[in-house]
């Protein structure tokens, strides 16, 4: 099996974004999730994008169960990450 992987920069938490979003509420678990969401996205190898099968996109509730985080903390995650 080939392995997947996805770089990262030694900097990446001196990125202003990074530090804006470890100041927030729950700061910590958002970027844990970000590093997951990054992880999945390499795992899929679909351009970026996060989905079960080709034609089956991971909902809010699937990555709640994957990531074993509650619903409310994935929503703001992705909201956050989305702005």
């Amino acid at each position: 099996m080939e392995e997947k992987r996805v770089k990262l920069a030694t900097n990446v938490f001196d990125n202003r974004k990074i530090k804006l979003i470890e100041a927030m509420p729950e700061g910590d678990t958002m970027l844990v999730l970000w590093f997951k969401m990054l992880c999945l996205a390499g795992q899929c190898n679909e351009c970026g994008m996060v989905s079960l099968a080709r034609d089956i996109p991971y909902t809010e509730e699937m990555l709640s169960v994957v990531f074993n985080k509650p619903l409310p903390v994935i929503r703001m995650a992705l909201n956050t990450f989305e702005q």
